[in-house]
């Protein structure tokens, strides 16, 4: 009978050791779960700042550039006069961008100007007079290929029909469109992990309420069993079985 109490007197010991770091386990979940949340929040809210600052300094760009261009449309950007192609007078801002001087501009095949990949949409674009903004590679005279937007009108010139072109190079656009797109996934990404670490946070609280009952359950079934019967054997395992899981939810925590 004395031996039947000591252990029961263990058990109690230890299980009453055991609630003691569930609750300690509890709270530490709890403080980790929140400082992470905490953590991606703050991640969260730098980068929604980060786009909204860039959102409102690409708008001012396009102000800055609509302005700019109602002023000085004349000369904004690269201008070329051309006839079937052939460049007939141009600005220093052409000759500024495609690295040619404006002599050598003067009297070229415009077409030159533009790369290999964009040049048959070109020629049907002058072909069909087209009068709307579109987007091409242009080819600089050091064989660098950058981003171009062409706008072209036909007007008459000298006596003739001609075209003339505004070219613009936006590689800082497309630079700001990347850096944009870069961001938003930055962003998007946060809020998943935000979202997973109050997903594993949670998961691992009702596991160990789970666990939590097992254990308890167990015990007392045990303490009313002796130790030579079958059944105390299935439940020693499931005992153990409880007891590995905490790992499970240690799993959860360092993912939350």
């Amino acid at each position: 009978d004395i031996r039947g109490k000591d252990e029961i007197v263990d058990l109690a010991i230890a299980y009453n050791t055991l609630t003691g770091k569930l609750k300690d386990f509890y709270l530490s979940l709890d403080q980790k779960v929140q400082k992470r949340t905490e953590r991606l929040k703050k991640m969260n809210d730098k980068l929604k700042q980060q786009i909204n600052e860039k959102n409102r300094a690409e708008k001012a760009l396009r102000e800055s550039q609509a302005r700019f261009k109602a002023l000085h449309n004349a000369s904004f950007g690269g201008i070329a006069i051309h006839d079937k192609g052939v460049i007939l007078e141009c600005n220093q801002g052409l000759a500024k961008m495609t690295g040619y001087c404006v002599d050598e501009l003067v009297g070229m095949d415009g077409l030159l100007l533009i790369a290999e990949s964009s040049r048959d949409a070109v020629i049907e674009k002058i072909a069909a007079g087209y009068e709307k903004p579109y987007e091409a590679m242009g080819l600089r005279k050091n064989g660098e290929l950058f981003p171009l937007r062409i706008e072209g009108k036909s007007v008459p010139y000298k006596g003739r029909n001609v075209r003339t072109v505004e070219f613009r190079d936006i590689t800082d656009d497309k630079l700001a469109e990347a850096e944009r797109e870069k961001l938003q996934l930055q962003l998007n990404q946060a809020q998943k992990m935000e979202s997973v670490g109050r997903l594993a946070g949670g998961v691992a609280h009702d596991f160990n309420n789970m666990l939590s009952v097992i254990l308890g359950n167990t015990e007392l079934a045990l303490k009313d069993l002796d130790k030579t019967q079958p059944r105390y054997k299935h439940l020693r395992e499931i005992w153990n079985a409880a007891i590995r899981s905490t790992n499970v939810v240690r799993q959860l925590l360092a993912f939350a």
